[in-house]
């Protein structure tokens, strides 16, 4: 399905992110977690484990002019499971820098709410749904340089 096609039948996408990140998300737009840590100057030595290396617990990055952005836990993530389904040669940090340089946003809205309350439950309540909204007009996302995961349209927010 091409992006058009999807973008027809999917008119209203939803993103799950912490709470906190909704200023970020709404100036910067979606960002993967590999664009957070060049947009928010992560040392490169710290933004490789963030990369390559299972989050137990979610991150919070600060940054004075971008704000604040919150890099989700990978709790449900089996390092030892992985490893045994990863055939292809491909060690478990290359598949967590893949992982990390998408974005990753759901069609449907009922499992996006039930995605949020298991998240806000694991989370102690701290997340929640946000909608974005792609509008007639939107733009499908091209590739280009470092916004290559962003979401190019506007954002509005359901609290």
């Amino acid at each position: 399905m091409n992006c058009e096609d999807f973008m027809s039948r999917y008119p209203i996408l939803f993103h799950l992110a912490a709470a906190d990140s909704w200023p970020s998300i709404r100036e910067s737009g979606l960002l993967s977690t590999d664009e957070i840590l060049r947009r928010w100057e992560v040392p490169q030595v710290k933004a490789d484990v963030l990369r390559s290396r299972r989050r137990p617990e979610s991150v919070v990055i600060d940054h004075p002019a971008h704000g604040r952005a919150v890099l989700r836990h990978q709790r449900p993530l089996s390092e030892a499971r992985l490893a045994t389904a990863l055939t292809d040669g491909m060690t478990v940090a290359e598949w967590l820098r893949m992982l990390n340089s998408f974005v990753f946003i759901l069609p449907v809205r009922g499992k996006a709410a039930n995605a949020a309350r298991r998240l806000q439950h694991a989370d102690r309540g701290r997340a929640q749904a946000s909608d974005e909204d792609a509008r007639p007009g939107a733009q499908c996302p091209r590739p280009s340089g470092g916004d290559q995961h962003r979401l190019h349209n506007e954002a509005s927010h359901t609290p």
